[in-house]
Formats: C-alpha cells, structure tokens, sequence
C-alpha cells in the first residue's frame, strides 16, 4: 500500500510539489511568526508579571485601592518566614512603597520610591537585565534611578541625590544616597519615575520599622501553577490580607495575553485551512485522473475500504514532506528571529505601559511546533476524506468505461 501511493504520488509531480512547497511554506511562515509573538508576550508577561506583580501576592486589602503607606501587613516577617516554607514557592520576597521629592545640584522632581530587599529582590527579578549601567544595591545608603528619571535630573552613577518625604508619623523624612545603578525594566512609568532602595532605607526613611505594603512570590512550576500557589499561600497566612494571582491583580495584562493565544490560533486556522484545501485539491484531481484505474482495481477485488486508505496514505504523505521541508525551513528561521532577533526599524516602542526593544527576539516553544505539524498531518487526512469516500463508491462498470 505505501509502495503505491508513493507511487501514485509523483505520477503528478509538478501538482504533489506545488502541494507540498505550499504546506512547507505555511509551517515555515507560522513557526517564527509564532514565537515573535510568543517572546513579545513573554517581554509584557517579564516586564509586568515577574518583575512587579509576581506569580502571587500579598498585601493590605485596602492597598490597591488606596496605595497609601499607612496601609501596611503587620507581623511581615512572619508571614515571610511561613511563605518561604512553602514548597510550590521558588522566590519570595518583600517590598514597601512610598513617593518623594528627589532632587541633585541642578534639578529637582516627584517620583515613586520603591523598597526592596536586595538578595531575596535578586531572586524574583532578573536584576542582571534590569540594569542598564552601574550595579546591583549592596550597601545602605544606594539608590537607583529609573534611566528616564537620571536624565530628568542629571544624576549620574557615583552621583548624590536627596530624598524628601512625609514619614507615617506626620515628619519630614529627608536623606542623601549614592546612585549605584540605572535601571531599565521596561516598564515606562518606572523607568521615567521610579527610584529602587534598600528595604531597611525606606522603612526608616518613611518611619515604617518592620512593616512592608506586599509580599510578592514566584511558583515552582511557573504560571501554570499559580492557583495552585495562591491556595498554599492562603492556607499558610492569617486572615486579614489580600492574596491575589497575577491575573487578578493585573487583568488588563491577562487579557492582553489571552488576546495573543487567539491571535496565535486564528493564524494557525488560516494556515490549517489553507493546507487542508491544497491537499483536497490534489486528492480530488487525483481520483478524477484515475477513475478508470481505480474502476480496473476494484474490479479485480480491491475492497473499498482498500481504496480508502491508499488515498488517505497519499494524504499522509504528501503532508508528511510538506512539514518535513517546513520545519526545516522554519527551524532556520526561528533560529535568527531567536539567536538575533528581529530589528523593527524605529527604535524602542511603547505598549500597554511595556517598553519593547527595537530588537525582538523571539522565544520557541517545542510544543507549538509540535502542534502545529501533528494539526497540518492530521488537516491534511481529513482533508483526504472526501476524495477517499468519494473513489470508494465508484462502480467498477461505470469506471472502467470513464475517459
């Protein structure tokens, strides 16, 4: 049965190549067209997720509406110590938010203060990437500024600058610090008003000893697991605090990425449809060709349901080389849309709040490319089908006597 569909197949090899170079190229289109979109989704989902929201987290109820200082988690440190314990936890660390006047020698302006703890911060954000120039806090007394907020403000590393702020008893709170490090996290907003402290800095810079505004943890098995970690971490604290996943505490985000997968999966219904109709096409001629012979066949014992599978082994074949050439075609490409990235051609861009590189790279996902040669074979059987039934039916007399 393979020798004669083999066979059969390139008896027409101008028609089963111009079938299978279409497949080829639908697959070779979708693959790097798929993982641009997935490491541009992978960017929003780094920039707003992992480095801010986190997989779950912890907080004041009235936190996120008001984002007052004074409305802080008391007993922090417990309840750290009891979510570090968590086994479906691989990060998990604290943070306190403020805002206040920064100002050097020559400027001065508003700006988010944001309190972090250095080592277990380094955990849970890729800090090596955040940083466009200087370093990482290592001692009391550092800052770091948003790139956009060290323009506005001339400061540069090495630089000093001042901080003024309300404390939570009523004071003015006021201190000097060392620019260590410019960060770029892609997040606009931050980049243009964020300023990064030590944890014990701004507690005792804003009159907050031992209180913190959230706990922020990352789970072991990534995003597919954050229920999972929401209901640990639920368990595991005392009653009085919010606890929300990613997707509730940034939905417009959520959305934003559900809207990608759709995106995705209506492209892959384009190429699918477009790859069914090819092989249906060729199955079809084919069958209308050989009328006669297929009439001779049955004539001689050939049972129907033999002729079905020779016409739906021409399918399978003839899809089985199509994404064969398409994965290697769309394997190269997916290797430099990875490896060096895509130049857009007009510089850094803003979306949703998520700077984007001009440069994207993009990120492959084997199990996308599976599914999208296991769905063009199977496509391409189902769009043999008809063709199939259609030759099974065929009266041998009536056949034999075609043109």
């Amino acid at each position: 049965m393979f020798a004669l569909a083999w066979r059969n197949i390139w008896r027409q090899s101008r028609r089963s190549m111009i079938t299978i170079l279409a497949m080829a190229c639908g697959a070779a289109v979708c693959m790097p067209m798929m993982s641009f979109m997935d490491g541009m989704f992978a960017t929003m989902f780094d920039v707003a997720v992992t480095q801010q929201a986190g997989h779950v987290r912890v907080e004041h109820p009235d936190y996120p509406v008001t984002n007052s200082m004074f409305d802080t988690m008391v007993d922090a440190e417990k309840k750290l110590e009891a979510l570090e314990a968590l086994p479906d936890a691989s990060a998990v660390t604290w943070r306190a938010y403020g805002a206040g006047l920064l100002g050097t020698d020559k400027k001065s302006m508003g700006a988010v203060l944001v309190g972090v703890d250095p080592v277990r911060e380094s955990r849970v954000t890729p800090t090596e990437t955040m940083l466009k120039e200087g370093s990482w806090l290592t001692e009391p007394g550092q800052i770091l500024l948003g790139y956009g907020l060290a323009d506005e403000l001339s400061a540069s590393i090495g630089g000093e600058v001042v901080i003024m702020t309300q404390a939570s008893d009523g004071s003015i709170g006021a201190g000097t610090y060392t620019v260590a490090g410019l960060v770029r996290s892609g997040n606009a907003m931050r980049d243009n008003q964020g300023a990064w402290l030590s944890l014990a800095d701004l507690q005792e810079l804003l009159f907050i000893e031992n209180q913190v505004h959230e706990l922020v943890l990352l789970a072991s098995g990534g995003r597919d697991h954050v229920d999972t970690l929401k209901a640990d971490v639920v368990a595991a604290v005392d009653e009085g605090v919010l606890v929300r996943t990613w997707y509730e505490a940034d939905p417009q985000i959520a959305e934003m990425l559900k809207m990608g997968q759709q995106q995705s999966n209506i492209m892959l219904v384009v190429v699918f449809f477009l790859a069914g109709f090819g092989v249906l096409n060729t199955m079809l001629m084919s069958v209308f060709e050989r009328t006669r012979e297929l009439g001779v066949m049955m004539a001689l014992g050939t049972r129907p349901r033999e002729v079905i599978r020779l016409i739906l082994m021409e399918g399978f074949l003839l899809s089985v080389m199509g994404v064969v050439l398409g994965g290697l075609l769309g394997g190269g490409l997916v290797y430099l849309i990875c490896v060096q990235g895509l130049d857009l051609g007009y510089g850094d861009f803003e979306m949703s709040g998520v700077v984007f590189p001009s440069r994207m790279r993009g990120v492959f996902h084997i199990n996308h490319a599976i599914s999208v040669f296991v769905s063009m074979v199977v496509i391409s059987i189902l769009a043999a089908l008809w063709p199939a039934w259609r030759a099974s039916k065929l009266e041998p007399v009536e056949a034999m006597r075609a043109d």
